[in-house]
């Protein structure tokens, strides 16, 4: 191959990623999608929050923050991962009989952006009956993994006429070990409607937990009150 054709291909191929990084970028976290309707706020001047954890059910941290939310009288959404739930089938149950909400976040947390779409329907539907199984009722929400939602995991929700539920508040939990990090970031993007993501699963999330017991009291003082996802989707009318 001559030295042009390399060059040339070399520039394909750097141009291929860097509109990969850019549609991940624009997809994560932020409602960017190409088909199917996103939700990660609602439009309301009411001071309420939906708090949500993605990537569990795990031990012991699901359980230390059902004990606070317990404690706190707070019913959060909670998006599980099907393997998890295989993993702690009781806890997933007992986060239902709790009062709170669960929601569909895949069986195996792949990055599914470039899967193909029955590879992303499998993911979702065997979810779906785990989360059946452990005693969801009514409409299971779905969140994309990583917020990766565009392609074929995009275009699949929308056959269903299925939302998906994202967050417009990034904790950033995931990559950050300082509590007090964690609520900053969260109170410096806090704003009426909003849907906050968080994460008890994944790895180690004892920060996530003490951020909770700290979170909730200091939203409070601020007028804020806490919902559901669906609650916060009745809000918007949806």
């Amino acid at each position: 191959m001559s030295s042009s054709r390399v060059t040339i291909a070399l520039l394909g191929c750097a141009l291929l990623v860097g509109i990969c990084a850019i549609a991940i970028r624009y997809s994560e976290h932020s409602g960017g999608q190409l088909f199917g309707e996103v939700f990660s706020r609602a439009d309301t001047r009411e001071h309420v929050v939906a708090l949500t954890f993605d990537d569990g059910p795990q031990e012991p941290d699901t359980r230390r923050l059902l004990e606070v939310l317990d404690r706190e009288h707070v019913q959060a959404t909670f998006f599980m991962v099907g393997r998890a739930i295989e993993r702690y089938p009781e806890l997933a149950s007992d986060v239902v009989r709790r009062g709170h909400q669960v929601g569909n976040h895949s069986y195996s947390h792949a990055h599914m952006m470039l899967e193909s779409a029955q590879f992303c329907r499998d993911e979702i539907a065997r979810t779906d009956a785990l989360l059946r199984l452990a005693g969801a009722k009514g409409p299971i929400r779905f969140r994309a993994p990583f917020g990766e939602n565009l392609w074929s995991l995009s275009c699949v929700p929308d056959e269903t006429h299925r939302l998906d539920a994202l967050s417009i508040v990034n904790s950033r939990d995931y990559d950050r070990t300082d509590t007090e990090r964690i609520i900053s970031t969260v109170m410096d993007q806090i704003h009426p409607g909003a849907v906050v993501g968080l994460h008890d699963g994944g790895g180690p999330r004892e920060q996530t937990t003490a951020a909770v017991e700290q979170l909730i009291p200091a939203l409070r003082a601020k007028g804020y009150r806490f919902v559901t996802v669906d609650e916060l989707l009745a809000l918007d009318g949806r």
